[in-house]
């Protein structure tokens, strides 16, 4: 009997000891992570606050974007969408991206819109982009020659895409001069004469005829005053009918 006793408060005796020593390993755990929070927390804020990592110069690409409030900044707090509020309202700017060069400079890059056309009005003439927004012309150093007809400013920029897919399909074989816009059709008008009209619907598939045509003329010699896509065959004037 009193070896069994022995034995019994040997193992409640044990299991006690155990207890005790996961209770405390669970106290120290619970304790050590707000202490390691607290480390973790007092180093990050001394490398935000270090003036070591302060921005000490913005590259910026082109001049008209001024950036340079950002100096003295932490570089770990400078964000994206920030920059990019600072350039909402130039027209001219498409997008930017930003490279950060530790410990203390940025370099910014900015993916400025390209002028596609003058839209002509009564009274005057609007530059365009080529997703349909006006742009100011001061900063245009690359004029563009073509010009777009029949379209108000309330009209872009959807109505623009039209004469966005008829100058990217056909550039390699006519040059445009102009893209006149009539509720039906457009009248396309290029800089050696010729005349093209096209119909607003299925404009796609008048397209692929026309550049098939426009190769077919460019590989057999043939010259046309006007070229008229609008009907289910494609009627044509040859330059030789046109001067008789």
């Amino acid at each position: 009997m009193k070896k069994r006793s022995a034995r019994k408060f040997k193992g409640r005796h044990g299991k006690q000891e155990k207890r005790r020593k996961i209770s405390w390993r669970s106290l120290l755990f619970i304790t050590a992570i707000p202490a390691f929070i607290c480390i973790v927390y007092c180093i990050s804020d001394s490398i935000l606050r270090s003036p070591l990592f302060q921005i000490k110069k913005v590259t910026v690409d082109i001049p008209v974007l001024d950036l340079s409030s950002f100096c003295g900044r932490s570089i770990f707090t400078v964000s994206l969408s920030e920059i990019a509020d600072r350039s909402r309202n130039d027209l001219w700017i498409s997008g930017i991206t930003v490279h950060r060069a530790f410990p203390d400079t940025l370099y910014v890059s900015v993916i400025q819109r390209a002028p596609f056309a003058y839209l002509v009005l009564p009274n005057r003439r609007s530059l365009v982009t080529r997703d349909g927004l006006i742009v100011p012309e001061e900063r245009c150093s690359d004029k563009p020659a073509l010009e777009i007809y029949g379209l108000t400013p309330a009209d872009l920029p959807a109505l623009i895409l039209p004469a966005v897919s008829v100058f990217d399909r056909s550039r390699s074989f006519i040059s445009l001069k102009s893209v006149a816009f009539s509720p039906d059709f457009l009248t396309l008008t290029l800089n050696t004469g010729e005349t093209i009209f096209l119909p607003r619907e299925s404009l796609e598939e008048k397209l692929s005829v026309l550049c098939r045509l426009l190769a077919e003329f460019q590989q057999k010699g043939l010259r046309y005053k006007y070229l008229d896509l609008r009907f289910d065959d494609p009627v044509f004037l040859p330059a030789s009918e046109a001067k008789l």
